[in-house]
């Protein structure tokens, strides 16, 4: 039984993440990765619009409920 299957029978998170820890190791160590694609997006916005958060793999809208508008634009000039 591979490590990943040790892991799914284990139906404590605490028991699973040992098992998915050592699988994880014997991923990154057994198998080069490469990135096969890539998904450029852009992001366009207004200055009133705060908390806009783009990450690389995440959707624009990931954190939608912590956008917020500022009509003088004070958000721009912020480090958010």
């Amino acid at each position: 039984m591979c490590i990943r299957d040790r892991a799914n029978l284990a139906l404590d998170p605490d028991r699973r993440q040992p098992f998915y820890a050592a699988h994880q190791v014997a991923v990154t160590q057994g198998l080069p990765i490469l990135p096969l694609f890539a998904r450029p997006q852009s992001v366009i916005a207004t200055s009133v619009l705060c908390g806009l958060e783009p990450g690389p793999v995440d959707p624009i809208t990931w954190n939608v409920s912590s956008w917020t508008f500022d009509e003088t634009g004070a958000c721009a000039d912020s480090d958010e």
